[in-house]
């Protein structure tokens, strides 16, 4: 790129942005990876671990699971991490861009909007950029709200166990009308009807793992 200033000319070199794909194989992953390849202005790191120095992590939420994108997160926070995917987990992603996520786009994004934005978080900003369709921000927004009690969360945590009422009473020393009243607040908090919509909800809000959560896990009290 040449830049001129006054009668000198000066030729700004733009630095190759290194980049590491993290997620599965599958057309989009491939699709992304070949897209990627072909543009000069990046240069793909086949592993993280390995790499002298990487700028941007580009995380597909789809792919990877809950316990995983936490761990990139907790690990490469001081790289730009762009997650692509999990609409429907607002909650988790909300989750990873306070830990230190530096954007969001959804599986659908142009590749020149991927592209700009992977440019901009390689700089540093402390700016998130997120994209998100006019349908999804309600879901975005009420996923963020939902805030569960420790023990709230001890009973839960619990129920992904495959625990009955009496057993979880006895797991958290307390009695079964609390376990039930427990119940209850989570219910309400998440807009669930049962055990498993409540598991598949705090999922989605990111309060469980979708390993905790396992809906093999789950049996009716």
């Amino acid at each position: 790129m040449l830049v001129e200033v006054g009668v000198t000319t000066m030729r700004i070199v733009e630095r190759c942005i290194d980049l590491v794909l993290m997620g599965g194989n599958d057309l989009f992953h491939n699709g992304l990876r070949a897209l990627l390849d072909r543009d000069p202005s990046f240069r793909l790191v086949a592993d993280v671990e390995d790499a002298v120095q990487v700028d941007v992590i580009i995380v597909d939420l789809d792919s990877i699971d809950v316990d995983e994108s936490f761990r990139i997160i907790d690990r490469w926070h001081s790289c730009g991490i762009v997650l692509i995917g999990g609409e429907r987990e607002q909650g988790r992603v909300r989750e990873l861009l306070t830990r230190g996520a530096s954007a969001y786009l959804r599986r659908t994004v142009l590749f020149d909007q991927l592209a700009a934005t992977i440019k901009s978080v390689s700089v540093g900003s402390d700016d998130i950029v997120i994209t998100i369709s006019r349908e999804d921000l309600p879901l975005f927004a009420s996923a963020a709200s939902v805030r569960l009690s420790a023990r709230e969360t001890d009973v839960l945590e619990l129920v992904c166990q495959a625990l009955k009422n009496d057993e979880i009473a006895r797991q958290l020393f307390i009695s079964q009308g609390t376990v039930k009243r427990h119940l209850a607040n989570i219910y309400t908090k998440l807009g669930a009807v049962s055990r498993i919509d409540a598991l598949n909800k705090a999922v989605a809000a990111g309060l469980l793992s979708a390993r905790q959560a396992g809906p093999d896990s789950v049996r009716a009290t």
